[in-house]
């Protein structure tokens, strides 16, 4: 999976998903969101209460409420406990499968046609299958009902529900209209469930902030600038359409292939209409960076923290931007950062090895070596971790607070 880490689209997400998470009972900051460039409609849970929503399912959905929808949704799984019930029915079904094929073992032993034996192993695969495609629906179900509730105690709308199935329903027969070999129930059969048994005691008159639909469009306009061509931005928003989302939308794909003065003028007139956004400030810095200006470029990415505060990603964009201006003042701001940024995100694998050459450009081969052992512990790597361990114990002043850090690194990823 290729991953975006962007520090207003987190924000975003992060306001919109808090009061559905606590709601559901697991904390607003218990389950970590990762996005995913992947252009299908679709978000997913993974064990350890991860949520990867696709940049596919921002793109397409057309309100605050589909996409709180969606999320409230894949929490009711979480909170169901689907992923490990989900885990047991497919291991049932494959011990139903095993019987299965031993009986038609069996009666190959009995019989002279060999494809008596293989119609009953192919039964027994069927038969199994579909048990676990029912129980998969019937988790679905549930879990649309369980975001119905949790949004009811989060105060919010549920009305974006049967909206977004509304959109999957005209591509069902498209894709398998036959509803009993399907892992989700049909669109519409979830549409009719939840009017019928669900919706009918919720306030769908409860409206989104507008400050809140307006990041929404926001949101939608930069992931298109950024990962839709010219000619498709051009299609959604037209030189006509003057508001923000628009010209945000132009401006981020201006960066992606416009000359550096045309992306500029873009977000010059994104900063006159706003000059105390941080993530307009942001994409100037971005700019300015990937035309190789990483001085003039600082100015605006300080400009961005100054507004924004302690976000992780932003630190990490702003220590990138200091490392490659290289001077020994910039390498010693660029660490700093990276230090804070750390403080928030302790096991992120990419801020450790962007720590690693920092050091490294500084001279510090001891403490770059401590990094890489960290980047590896933090990605599960534990042959990197000892290898970088040893190497930073080598390099360090023994039994200082460093070397002490690197003999508990190669002690943690022996036990892996």
């Amino acid at each position: 999976m290729r991953v975006i880490r962007d520090a207003e689209i987190e924000a975003f997400l992060k306001d919109v998903s808090g009061p559905i998470f606590a709601a559901g009972g697991l904390g607003a900051d218990a389950v970590d969101l990762v996005l995913v460039i992947d252009p299908s409609v679709n978000a997913f849970v993974t064990g350890g209460a991860n949520m990867f929503i696709n940049t596919g399912l921002l793109l397409r959905t057309e309100s605050v409420e589909e996409l709180s929808g969606v999320i409230a949704h894949e929490t009711g799984h979480i909170v169901g406990g689907h992923l490990i019930r989900g885990r047991d029915a497919i291991a049932a079904s494959t011990a139903k499968s095993l019987m299965g094929m031993l009986l038609g073992l069996g009666v190959a032993s009995l019989s002279d046609n060999p494809e008596v034996a293989n119609a009953a192993i192919a039964s027994a695969r069927v038969f199994a299958t579909a048990d676990v495609l029912q129980y998969s629906r019937a988790q679905e179900s549930a879990a649309d009902q369980s975001a119905v509730h949790i949004l009811d105690a989060a105060g919010m709308s549920a009305r974006g529900l049967p909206s977004f199935f509304a959109k999957l329903a005209k591509r069902d027969y498209l894709v398998n209209s036959n509803r009993y070999w399907r892992s989700h129930p049909l669109s519409q059969d979830r549409i009719d469930q939840l009017k019928t048994n669900v919706l009918g005691a919720q306030n769908f008159r409860r409206s989104v902030p507008f400050d809140l639909a307006l990041r929404f469009e926001r949101v939608k306009a930069k992931l298109a600038g950024f990962l839709l061509s010219a000619t498709e931005v051009d299609r959604l928003y037209p030189p006509s359409n003057t508001s923000t989302p628009a010209l945000y939308a132009r401006a981020t794909q201006a960066v992606r292939s416009a000359p550096l003065e045309q992306s500029l003028a873009l977000i010059d007139q994104l900063i006159a209409s706003a000059p105390n956004d941080p993530y307009f400030h942001e994409l100037r810095g971005q700019a300015l960076r990937e035309h190789g200006h990483a001085g003039v470029a600082i100015q605006s990415y300080n400009r961005a923290l100054q507004l924004a505060g302690e976000e992780s990603v932003l630190l990490a964009s702003a220590a990138q931007v200091y490392l490659d201006e290289g001077s020994f003042n910039s390498l010693a701001q660029g660490l700093g950062l990276l230090n804070r940024a750390l403080l928030k995100e302790p096991s992120n694998a990419s801020y450790w090895r962007m720590m690693a050459v920092g050091y490294a450009k500084g001279g510090e081969q001891g403490l770059s070596s401590l990094a890489m052992a960290e980047s590896g512990l933090a990605l599960g790597d534990a042959k990197q971790a000892i290898v970088q361990a040893k190497r930073a114990q080598q390099l360090l002043l023994e039994n200082s607070p460093s070397w002490l850090r690197a003999k508990d690194i190669e002690y943690q990823a022996e036990l892996k």
